[in-house]
């Protein structure tokens, strides 16, 4: 069984090389790449998906299986996913998500059908693969998964706007600052310093300067300082030189 997939895997190898052939005719690199395409079915799929993810000795030549997965973009992208919200073992699933990150941009139409879906752990390893592959046209697709009602997607829903970056994203993370929740306050803060968002400037240097009793911790103060120094600007001067003197008098 093991040698038959072996075998099967090999054809469909060999049947992408001979399409993207320059040095054999016309004719012949059409015919492999017709053949190839009519065989991008379901069942097709299904076993290479499989031989990924559960066959020990197609293991070994797992690279070279991601790279013929990736030779159906358009097609392979609904059965990976099916396959990854299914797939119990923690390793398959990290698997599926590289072959999907593989595939880009294309797999983010299906990748976002799934952020409705009504498991928590679903919804975060899709976000996990959205901030990886990094395609600026899902923020506004991803931005309401910052309300979610579990932690773990909402944590991983900011961690992949940090990862997209731009505009859109600098602006929601900015927004989180006034969030009644610590924790992404904090997350938002370190966050838009990695970003070195200039954007943030006033709202962190508003934290920064913003007393403990007015709503934000001594941590949160220290995060926007950090924040502060990781963007370099000199509109932040001001803020930190008053900083700098509060806790000179604090010492003397």
């Amino acid at each position: 069984q093991d040698e038959g997939a072996h075998l099967v895997i090999r054809a469909l190898q060999r049947l992408r090389r001979y399409g993207g052939d320059p040095k054999l005719a016309p004719s012949r690199r059409r015919t492999a790449e017709e053949t190839l395409d009519a065989l991008g079915r379901e069942d097709t799929f299904d076993f290479l998906i499989h031989c990924l993810c559960h066959n020990p000795e197609v293991r070994e030549s797992r690279e070279r299986l991601l790279s013929l997965i990736a030779a159906f973009p358009g097609k392979i992208e609904a059965p990976l996913m099916r396959h990854l919200a299914g797939e119990g073992d923690a390793q398959a699933r990290k698997v599926l998500g590289t072959a999907l990150i593989r595939l880009g941009a294309t797999a983010t139409p299906v990748l976002t059908e799934y952020l409705s879906d009504s498991r928590w752990f679903v919804v975060r390893n899709v976000m996990v693969i959205l901030g990886e592959i990094r395609d600026q046209q899902t923020t506004a697709q991803i931005v309401p998964l910052l309300n979610h009602e579990d932690l773990r997607v909402r944590r991983e829903t900011l961690r992949a706007l940090t990862k997209i970056g731009g505009r859109g994203a600098e602006n929601n993370l900015i927004r989180i600052l006034e969030s009644d929740d610590g924790e992404m306050r904090r997350q938002a803060i370190l966050s838009l310093g990695a970003l070195k968002s200039t954007l943030a400037l006033p709202a962190l240097t508003e934290l920064a300067s913003r007393k403990e009793n007015k709503g934000v911790s001594q941590e949160e103060r220290k995060e926007a300082v950090i924040a502060l120094g990781l963007i370099g600007s000199r509109e932040a001067l001001p803020c930190l030189a008053g900083i700098l003197k509060q806790i000179g008098r604090a010492h003397v």
